[in-house]
């Protein structure tokens, strides 16, 4: 088999298996996804990074709006259960600043389905550093939601924020969220901190391949990393590695900004020569 036709096989072959990346598409995102591809397998030196490049593609999971819904379904269904009477209870997005954050778009869309619950309609806030203010003051029981969780750092230190201001109060504190990292979920619970993911991932190297083979297969994905820009603007790759915090994540909801969690490989711009990449996702960050 020639050259050319490897790589026109790689890529039916994807198109074949990967029907989520590809499905209610324009033709654009189509050939663009298509484009991508094409630049991944020219970024392999062999096949074997041709070979995880193709498990890492078809293992992917981009959440479209009909399992993000079924996600909040469930994320409703947690904050009910916990019965805690409802005019105590706050839900409260995982931002933290002004800047737009998608889990304030996830505590817009809740809404609907906590009101079918009977759920206050004012016991809403926006971001968490917020959600102390007087107007909360009968406020018992906080409900911190966001669509992704990846290394858990951000959950850890939220958490840790709220428990301090709280010290000495009658309260608990949850996080509910629509999709997440196991190994973070379970690092968090085992702190002690009540967690809800409705959509559970593995990592996509560390946790797919048996033990003996994984370095390997984690040095072939570092020596794709090492033909990528070192640094875009203030953010450097290194810290990005796997993934932020060596997440090994491969996820994204569809038309959204993609979690820095997930392997650079998917999004990162620029090659080392500062030259730009056709990547499969964009991310949209301050300073980057």
């Amino acid at each position: 088999m020639t050259s050319t036709n490897a790589k026109y096989k790689f890529i039916f072959d994807l198109v074949e298996r990967q029907h989520d990346l590809f499905a209610n598409a324009s033709k654009a995102d189509i050939q663009k996804r298509q484009r991508s591809i094409e630049e991944m397998y020219d970024l392999c030196d062999n096949d074997e990074q041709r070979s995880l490049v193709k498990d890492m593609i078809t293992d992917f999971s981009e959440m479209n709006d009909d399992v993000y819904n079924l996600c909040l379904l469930d994320m409703v269904d947690a904050i009910i259960s916990k019965g805690y009477p409802l005019d105590e209870c706050l839900v409260v997005a995982m931002a933290h600043d002004h800047s737009a954050d998608s889990s304030q778009a996830v505590l817009q869309d809740i809404k609907t389905y906590l009101c079918a619950n009977d759920f206050p309609s004012g016991n809403y806030c926006n971001r968490i550093d917020h959600c102390l203010k007087a107007r909360f003051k009968n406020i018992h029981h906080y409900f911190i939601v966001d669509d992704f969780v990846g290394s858990g750092s951000t959950v850890f230190n939220r958490n840790d924020e709220l428990v301090k201001k709280l010290a000495g109060k009658q309260y608990t504190v949850h996080f509910v969220v629509a999709a997440g990292m196991r190994y973070a979920i379970d690092m968090l619970r085992a702190k002690g901190i009540d967690i809800h993911c409705s959509y559970l991932m593995m990592k996509g190297i560390s946790e797919k391949y048996d033990k003996a083979i994984v370095p390997h297969k984690l040095q072939l994905m570092t020596d794709l990393e090492a033909k990528l820009a070192a640094t875009i603007k203030q953010t450097e790759l290194s810290e990005h590695h796997l993934g932020y915090k060596q997440s090994e994540a491969l996820f994204c909801r569809k038309y959204r900004n993609i979690p820095n969690n997930v392997f650079p490989l998917f999004w990162w711009k620029r090659y080392s020569d500062n030259s730009v990449r056709d990547t499969m996702f964009n991310r949209t960050q301050t300073g980057y």
